[in-house]
């Protein structure tokens, strides 16, 4: 690791901030290597992350070449990703990282990549770069955004000049020495032909990348265009396109089991997400359960009794039975809980309950008991209740 331009280049960083236009060359131009973890529940391996303690409540253990707290630390909130200088580095850091990281997941090979790429791939998940953390005997570097920006738009970089008069930053070479001029200047031009190399490499694999996201371009406009025709299809066949249209759907269905109220056209067609097409495919779903699950509950059990975990268990749908006594004791939101039928008056307050996104979506049921059917009372929009009285 002594030969390791990247840990050369840190030590000089620290003498001289000159050297960082250096460093950010060699980072951008040099094989990297980060740590990959595969999660319990993840199907694809993520990169190793780690979270900064702060200063004035660590102390430094030399055996992991880190600082670790000494009791509960305020921790810096932003996630860094460890990134290491060469396969070496990380084989040598390896023992720890298990240590450290084993209850989190298990250890999987790593990506040794250009560094370029890999402050690219960090850089898209908004997250920072560690380099060299844990590494014994070597100082890690801290990469910021900024600092990861710079390593993006400029992976080759000319060496950085010390501050100085021209005299003071001019090729210092003993007496004037016109061989070692030369061999200065040859070692220059062989950097630069090697990352020209590098270069051309970079834009070969640059151009095999965008051959493949073209390829899967294409792909996917094919299958949006089956889908649009699918859709098109669908909606020829007659297939639901708004909220009311599934209720009349589904109503027709299950006609000797279900009952629509005449408002529930007029509400479902004022709601805002009536032509969202997972509210429409949720209300048939919804109503479906209605008219089979909870219909056999109640009309073909011999108690009659609706178990409303039981009809979560079946359908997946929560199920409310009755309102919180605050909206009962108020007369107006009570009254939303009726429907006139007929000649006489039906309570709907049980409920089923559907989250999509931010929609919190209902459908208000009664049961005639007489006529052996469900009435729906209410499809789409969620009532005002006690405690939501501004929806």
């Amino acid at each position: 690791m002594a030969t390791d331009q990247i840990i050369d280049l840190i030590d000089l960083i620290e003498e001289d901030p000159a050297w960082l236009s250096e460093f950010y060359s060699a980072v951008a131009n040099s094989e990297m290597v980060i740590p990959m973890i595969l999660c319990p529940g993840h199907p694809e391996p993520v990169p190793v992350w780690t979270q900064r303690h702060s200063g004035d409540t660590i102390v430094f253990n030399p055996e992991i070449n880190d600082y670790v707290p000494i009791r509960t630390s305020i921790i810096d909130p932003n996630w860094y990703f460890l990134v290491y200088s060469n396969q070496d580095v990380f084989k040598s850091v390896k023992p720890v990282l298990e240590s450290k990281y084993h209850r989190a997941g298990r250890l999987v090979d790593p990506v040794a990549q250009n560094g370029r790429q890999i402050i690219n791939n960090l850089y898209k998940r908004k997250r920072c770069a560690i380099i060299n953390l844990f590494a014994p005997g070597s100082t890690h570097y801290v990469l910021s955004p900024e600092q990861m920006e710079i390593i993006r738009q400029k992976p080759v970089t000319a060496k950085p000049e010390k501050a100085g008069t021209e005299k003071e930053t001019a090729l210092v070479v003993p007496n004037g020495d016109a061989l070692a001029k030369l061999n200065y200047y040859r070692e220059k031009i062989e950097k630069l032909e090697r990352g020209n190399l590098q270069l051309q490499k970079h834009l070969l694999e640059a151009m095999k990348e965008n051959a493949e996201l073209e390829s899967r371009l294409t792909g996917c406009e094919r299958r949006i265009a089956g889908q649009e025709a699918s859709l098109a299809a669908f909606q020829d066949a007659g297939v639901p396109a708004t909220v009311w249209e599934a209720v009349e759907y589904t109503a027709r269905r299950f006609a000797s089991r279900l009952v629509v109220h005449p408002r529930v056209r007029d509400i479902a067609e004022a709601w805002t997400y009536k032509k969202k097409c997972r509210c429409v495919a949720h209300t048939v779903k919804m109503l479906v359960a209605v008219a089979r699950t909870l219909y056999e509950m109640k009309f073909e059990s011999p108690d009659g009794y609706i178990d409303p975990l039981e009809f979560q268990a079946i359908t997946g749908y929560e199920l409310a039975m009755t309102e919180g006594r605050l909206t009962k004791r108020n007369q107006y939101l009570d009254g939303l809980r009726y429907c006139k039928y007929e000649d006489r008056t039906v309570p709907i307050y049980a409920h089923l309950k559907k989250r999509i996104g931010d929609i919190r979506m209902r459908i208000y049921i009664g049961f005639l008991e007489e006529e052996r059917r469900i009435l729906i009372g209410q499809v789409g929009a969620h009532m005002p209740n006690s405690q939501t009285a501004g929806l």
